[in-house]
């Protein structure tokens, strides 16, 4: 039995354990990275599923994780689950209340940010938690994963305890719905006990614990003790016999050709910005306000362009390091960038189609391409 079978198979039981307060008692998923805590959370969620529990929900950091939730369901064979994003923006791109009404069941996918935000339906100045709450119901007992939870941790200064808003948005799903089953998800989740304040369903503080008040919890290493009731895993691979090496790459000539016509065109776009805002200041048509904004959006854009555009340098000899490492007998593992990654699927620059070509080795021109005109189309 893999590891990963290990930590559901301890994560369902401990769902089935109630707190002394009455809620149901969490699990805190600590595994380090590449161990797989997102193939965890969607056997999970597929287990509950399948037990008739089809609602589900993802909250994480960025809107950009919701790829790495989609696969993680994929790739254990969740076809028949539904995945609905709930997009983050004061704009509101998709609403809350649009997205809630046509689902009914599935998962859904959330960014913490989105708990916070005003309601577009509810009295005014009215935080859009109470809509979570009218999806979920009275008695909602499925899975709610918290991923990249130290997003949310408490901290302190001068012994007051404070919180984001964030972290009292999360606090309050917990508190308001206690059938639910949640789980914790972070690699760095309990560096020091005092972050540890918005897992109040670990059951480490309270009734019937050791600690009467989180204020009361002192090391780590008591922290540690609790490990045995099975409440959290915190699993690391192993580095031993691992050698580490920095490769030179060759640089392709077409991508030397495209890297000096991006620096052009960039040159052009500095000097007609320029151009542009000194008329509109003379004109006095545009505030200071506007003004900075502008250089801090072109100055991000400039520096992600150069950044993935050096990315895009290394596929191929990343590619054929990993077609040797096979060839030898060994595993490997690769971690694309998620930023660039995810350029290609906004734009929905066929990955796939990107895959195949990276297979054949010879044709590094089009993956190439691909990368560095997905960032040309965001320009424009």
């Amino acid at each position: 039995m893999n590891k990963q079978e290990i930590a559901r198979r301890i994560m369902m039981k401990r769902h089935t354990q109630r707190l002394p307060g009455g809620s149901r008692a969490g699990f805190l998923l600590g595994d380090g990275t590449r161990v797989g805590k997102g193939r965890i959370a969607a056997a999970i969620i597929f287990e509950n599923f399948l037990r008739g529990r089809k609602n589900s929900i993802w909250l994480s950091v960025s809107n950009e994780h919701k790829y790495d939730a989609k696969w993680d369901l994929r790739d254990i064979g969740t076809d028949q689950i539904a995945f609905h994003h709930l997009y983050t923006s004061k704009r509101s791109l998709v609403s809350a209340g649009d997205v809630f009404g046509s689902v009914k069941e599935g998962v859904v996918f959330s960014t913490f940010f989105n708990l916070t935000e005003f309601s577009y339906f509810r009295k005014k100045y009215q935080s859009s938690l109470y809509e979570w709450f009218d999806w979920c119901g009275q008695d909602f007992n499925g899975v709610i994963i918290v991923d990249e939870c130290h997003q949310t941790k408490k901290q302190f200064y001068n012994n007051v305890r404070t919180g984001t808003n964030i972290e009292c948005a999360v606090l309050k799903l917990q508190a308001r719905l206690q059938n639910a089953r949640i789980v914790y998800m972070c690699a760095t989740g309990i560096s020091e006990p005092i972050n540890m304040g918005y897992m109040t369903r670990l059951g480490l503080w309270g009734q019937g614990t050791a600690f009467h008040a989180f204020e009361d919890m002192g090391c780590m290493e008591l922290v540690g003790m609790e490990k045995q009731g099975g409440m959290y895993l915190a699993l690391q691979l192993s580095f031993e016999d691992v050698v580490f090496d920095i490769f030179e790459v060759d640089v392709d000539q077409n991508l030397v050709k495209i890297y000096d016509q991006s620096v052009a065109l960039w040159e052009e776009f500095l000097k007609s910005s320029h151009r542009s805002f000194t008329e509109a200041e003379n004109r006095q048509t545009i505030d200071r306000d506007a003004h900075r904004t502008f250089w801090l959006h072109f100055w991000a854009a400039h520096s992600d362009f150069f950044k993935y555009l050096c990315i895009s340098a290394k596929i191929r000899d990343a590619a054929l390091m990993a077609q040797q490492a096979g060839k030898d007998g060994k595993s490997w593992s690769s971690y694309f960038n998620l930023e660039a990654q995810n350029v290609l699927l906004e734009y929905r620059v066929d990955f796939a189609e990107v895959s195949r070509n990276l297979r054949k080795y010879g044709m590094w021109k089009k993956p190439m391409e691909c990368l560095s005109s997905a960032r040309m189309m965001r320009l424009k």
